[in-house]
């Protein structure tokens, strides 16, 4: 799945949307997205934890897609986060097989816990939380199975077990 289909989606529900990433070839391609799909997105080349200041307060929903906490060292106390996890490796999050100038990542593993702590610290209110089992793309590319269903899941001892999930939240009114 590459960088701009989720915009894309919200983008046709009415929403004005802005898009941040750091590589500015997935803004290339996320911008011919945006225009064969005849919607308008506002694309930024910036580091989601230095967006431009212009940007803070500006926004009624705030979405960040797979794989974005990971790369987030303090998203709160350090409970499960061993540290930095250093990946030198080809490839993206866009496309597996890419060749790119710098190979080494940095990603933080954190648990469901620290990121629902996290949200309530931030001063905001969970309205959702949901667990998925399955997905149609392995956003890693690395250890999901398709299965003879074409969707692909991670199991444990046979059970799958969740790999993704979705949080939803608010700012509490008034603040």
């Amino acid at each position: 799945m590459s960088l701009g289909f989720d915009a894309v989606l919200l983008a046709r529900r009415g929403a004005r949307v802005t898009g941040a990433d750091f590589s500015a070839s997935s803004l290339t391609k996320a911008r011919e997205i945006a225009v064969r799909c005849e919607v308008q997105i506002e694309y930024l080349h910036a580091d989601s934890l230095d967006l431009p200041t212009a940007l803070h307060g500006r926004f009624d929903l705030v979405y960040a897609t797979i794989g974005v906490i990971g790369w987030i060292g303090d998203l709160d106390f350090p409970y499960e986060d061993a540290g930095p996890q250093i990946f030198d490796q080809d490839g993206s999050y866009a496309n597996s097989d890419a060749v790119v100038a710098a190979t080494q990542t940095i990603e933080h593993a954190h648990s469901l816990g620290e990121v629902v702590t996290a949200t309530i610290g931030a001063g905001m209110r969970v309205e959702a939380l949901r667990e998925h089992l399955a997905v149609e793309h392995d956003p890693r590319g690395t250890f999901l199975m398709r299965e003879d269903d074409g969707i692909m899941r991670l199991r444990l001892g046979g059970m799958p077990v969740p790999i993704l999930f979705t949080l939803v939240a608010a700012t509490e009114q008034g603040a």
